[in-house]
């Protein structure tokens, strides 16, 4: 069984929105965070997405991220990336992307490359 998806969107005093999202980020679940993301960086100073709750990830997931990236460059809007789980980490460390992204909490000290394996 899979984890339901979900996301809420919060606007904070000053306009700046929040979305926190939880259980798989997919193929199949992918557009609804890029509509929310598509309705909130046009309007937000500040878009901050908690990934805390996210259970899988995989590269439809990561490709929204990356659009919302490209779309905060071009709307002026500051995108942050908050508390990634275990499960975004280990895709962002995979495919190298951890540097693409400005992280806010816990996730700020955790999200490393990783090593080279040692032969």
């Amino acid at each position: 069984m899979t984890d339901q998806f979900r996301t809420t969107a919060t606007t904070q005093p000053g306009g700046s929105t929040v979305l926190t999202v939880s259980g798989e980020l997919d193929i199949v679940t992918g557009e609804e965070l890029r509509s929310r993301l598509h309705a909130a960086l046009p309007r937000s100073p500040t878009v901050l997405v908690d990934l805390s709750g996210v259970t899988f990830l995989d590269c439809s997931g990561l490709s929204v991220l990356l659009w919302a990236r490209r779309q905060a460059a071009t709307n002026g809007t500051r995108l942050l990336l908050h508390a990634a789980s275990p499960a975004v980490e280990k895709i962002l460390r995979a495919t190298g992307l951890e540097r693409a992204f400005t992280f806010s909490g816990p996730s700020a000290t955790t999200v490393r490359p990783l090593l080279p394996a040692r032969g």
